[in-house]
């Protein structure tokens, strides 16, 4: 899979002088994190992980299609899931996010 290039100018909510709002979405875990390594392998179709909670356990999880698919639909609307393992300098866990832009409709009223 190709890597995504996506801009830090969106936030959540974020008006547009083009008619459009952009949203950020984001999903926060407090597990153990995501390597390097297996950040590689999350957006192939059924990639296996090692057991997060046992390194040495010869039991793989696999990724599934999930974010696969879900990336598709990102990419679809012109924005890229990004990871961060960890999210915080301070903390475990991984967060996925992704911005995306939506047209904006002013409400006119009963007509």
């Amino acid at each position: 899979s190709r890597p995504c290039m996506t801009s830090e100018d969106g936030g959540s909510g974020k008006d547009g002088d083009d008619g459009t709002t952009t949203i950020r979405f984001e999903v926060r875990d407090t597990g153990p994190g995501i390597t390097p390594e297996e950040k590689e392998l999350l957006f192939s179709n059924f990639a296996t992980l090692p057991d997060p909670t046992d390194r040495g356990s010869l039991f793989n999880q696999s990724t599934g299609l999930g974010l696969v698919v879900s990336q598709q639909i990102v990419k679809l609307m012109g924005s890229c899931i990004e990871i961060k393992s960890p999210w915080a300098d301070d903390e475990t866990g991984t967060s996925f996010h992704f911005t995306a832009k939506f047209p904006t409709y002013k409400y006119t009223g009963h007509q």
